[in-house]
């Protein structure tokens, strides 16, 4: 499927109160944005009170501020918006990222971090890199699948936290179409990609035995 031009000056998302609305969607729910409370909360559940511990330093450094900073540096090195319109600008960013999960998930395996910490981190890692794959050929949706990947993993912990983030995919979907950045068929495989890769990750770790 040919992906869809980048939006000129004139296109829907330089006006409008609803492009407004859709582009601070769009970034408010940025995966390694949305990675940043998601962990805190996984923390918290895991350890409760445990405030700011390594655990969560490390998490918080690794899946969120990290991947951030480096999108933004590589936003500004090719002259392109935050989500990153055109295809072949993301090769080389998304296996970046991707590193930096599997190096976060060392770093917590290294600290003993609870096994859903690191299982987490590791299936941002995955995750990722699937979709990195894909965006050899196709411009799969990094937005929905950063949902759905985080919401699947929690329906093992955590129903209402999980449903909190499924009922946030209709709107993050309509965003990323409003903005021109998707067709529904890249919207609906990064959704289904996330939550069934991640959902395969958890039952994969519990059928070997891995202790939660």
């Amino acid at each position: 499927m040919p992906d869809l031009p980048p939006p000129s000056p004139s296109a829907p998302r330089h006006g409008g109160g609803a492009a407004r609305f859709a582009s601070a969607v769009t970034l408010l729910t940025f995966a390694p944005v949305l990675a940043v409370p998601v962990f805190y909360f996984l923390v918290e559940l895991q350890a409760p009170g445990a405030e700011l511990t390594g655990d969560l330093l490390t998490a918080l450094l690794f899946g969120g501020l990290l991947p951030i900073l480096v999108v933004v540096a590589w936003s500004r090195l090719r002259g392109q918006e935050l989500d990153f319109p055109v295809r072949e600008s993301r090769k080389v960013l998304l296996p970046s990222v991707a590193a930096i999960y599997v190096l976060g998930a060392i770093a917590l395996s290294l600290l003993a971090a609870p096994f859903w910490v690191v299982l987490l981190m590791a299936g941002y890692a995955g995750n990722t890199a699937l979709v990195a794959l894909l965006n050899f050929r196709w411009k799969v949706s990094v937005h929905t699948t950063g949902v759905a990947g985080p919401a699947s993993f929690l329906l093992f912990l955590s129903l209402s936290a999980s449903l909190l983030l499924f009922a946030l995919l209709p709107l993050v979907g309509w965003s990323r179409w409003r903005l021109q950045r998707h067709s529904l068929a890249e919207l609906v495989t990064g959704a289904c990609l996330g939550a069934l890769a991640s959902m395969g990750q958890v039952l994969i770790s519990l059928h070997v035995g891995v202790p939660v």
